[in-house]
């Protein structure tokens, strides 16, 4: 390869990372022009940064999205188990603070419904899914759970369709 030739390589690595044409001129010590004519040979040979660069940065947000609602989820069963086990807590208490973690739920719920409700939904059921295996392993064979994540990864488009 080329000292050009891996240049543009890494030119492109760069752009599809996120770094604008004058920051990747200034790392690999070539001119904006420089940059700009890999871009620009590249496309003309039907390889699209910006097509790219988009598709990465929408492939991240969607996953970042399911990220954060799954942690969202997780969070509330983790509190709602914290709620549960604490011996401490007074019936009020613990009805309060049943209800204050209810509100929570329900405020995400609402902005999830809004904002991404397909990551929301996949995010609840893999919550779920992850609640449900953590509390039958300990008590279930290794091929019993074998069969189960066989059996999820067969119905997985099933699970996606989920509606609430």
């Amino acid at each position: 390869m080329s000292k050009s030739n891996s240049k543009a390589v890494i030119a492109k690595a760069l752009y599809l990372s996120g770094h604008n044409s004058e920051r990747i001129a200034s790392i690999l010590d070539v001119t904006v022009r420089t940059v700009q004519s890999y871009k620009a040979k590249a496309q003309k040979q039907g390889d699209n940064w910006e097509s790219q660069r988009i598709s990465k940065h929408l492939d991240h947000a969607q996953k970042d999205q399911e990220s954060i609602y799954a942690d969202f989820v997780e969070h509330m069963y983790e509190e709602l188990r914290n709620i549960r086990a604490d011996k401490k807590l007074k019936t009020k208490e613990r009805i309060e603070a049943l209800s204050r973690l209810g509100d929570s739920f329900s405020k995400m719920r609402n902005i999830a419904a809004v904002e991404n409700p397909e990551a929301y939904k996949h995010g609840i059921i893999k919550a779920t899914i992850e609640m449900f295996i953590s509390i039958i392993q300990p008590v279930v064979s290794k091929d019993c759970l074998l069969v189960i994540a066989e059996e999820l990864a067969s119905h997985q488009e099933e699970l996606a369709d989920v509606s609430f």
